[in-house]
């Protein structure tokens, strides 16, 4: 059976086998075998282009690539690049623990913009169904004939 990809999953892929054709040899070695294997046979769709003058996290490439080569590299990474890699990883957390206060605030300002405007009221509208309104011209005709 052969599996299919999604798009992004393809582009992951692809963007990985072209990464991988420019990563030192001494390291490329260090990763499992059968994930270099994969990726080394890997013929997707997306065609990604790995620019020379660029270091690999300048690169234009998924934060999934990323994600993936940090999980594959960090078991094999000396310890200053551990450390590099945690560092990387906390700020990156703390970025999005910001951004989600930041979000936050935002609705509790529009929560108390619309406490502040109790005067609204709402009105509950029933949308009557169309079976609804069939039993409901029965009816009527019913209550005609009895006039």
């Amino acid at each position: 059976m052969v599996k299919e990809y999604t798009r992004e999953e393809d582009r992951m892929l692809s963007e990985l086998h072209e990464i991988f054709k420019h990563i030192d040899n001494d390291i490329y070695m260090k990763f499992p075998e059968e994930i270099r294997e994969f990726i080394e046979n890997y013929e997707g769709k997306y065609v990604f282009k790995y620019d020379n003058d660029k270091r690999l996290n300048d690169q234009d490439i998924l934060p999934m690539t990323k994600a993936f080569i940090t999980y594959i590299y960090y078991p094999v990474a000396d310890e200053e690049a551990k450390k590099i890699i945690k560092k990387t990883c906390v700020d990156y957390e703390m970025k999005i623990k910001s951004s989600i206060k930041s979000g936050d605030e935002l609705f509790e300002k529009r929560e108390k913009t619309n406490a502040e405007d109790d005067k609204a009221e709402l009105i509950t509208v029933e949308k009557e169904t169309l079976l609804k309104r069939i039993i409901n011209q029965i009816k009527s005709l019913f209550l005609r004939k009895d006039k």
